[in-house]
């Protein structure tokens, strides 16, 4: 996982939230014994919401990809959730400029 996030802009404290996600989610896991390939996935699930790059770093050693049509699907899934981020965040900033009263198409040309 440190070495996905090498030369990212991942906070540590960002990091040690995902690595005590990850830990949780082990000691809450019902199975007696885990798996590494379910470690794996906690690892890219929790990369996936930390750094879009470290992700698909991960993922291509992680799952020694044979094709490059897996290799797409898995860098279109990362910008999938990367776009539904950032519209979520438009939205809600489009929410809180409403709550405050300010006309957002006049705000845009205003800004533009």
């Amino acid at each position: 996982m440190y070495v996905a996030l090498e030369k990212r802009q991942a906070s540590a404290e960002n990091i040690d939230k995902a690595l005590q996600n990850i830990f949780n989610r082990c000691i809450t896991n019902q199975e007696k014994e885990i798996s590494t390939l379910k470690i794996g996935e906690f690892v890219m699930q929790e990369l996936l919401r930390l750094d879009h790059v470290a992700y698909v770093r991960y993922a291509s050693v992680y799952l020694s990809f044979n094709e490059i049509d897996a290799f797409k699907k898995l860098v279109a899934n990362a910008l999938k959730v990367k776009i539904s981020k950032t519209l979520l965040k438009l939205f809600e900033n489009i929410i809180y400029f409403q709550y405050l009263g300010i006309n957002i198409p006049v705000f845009l040309e205003y800004v533009l």
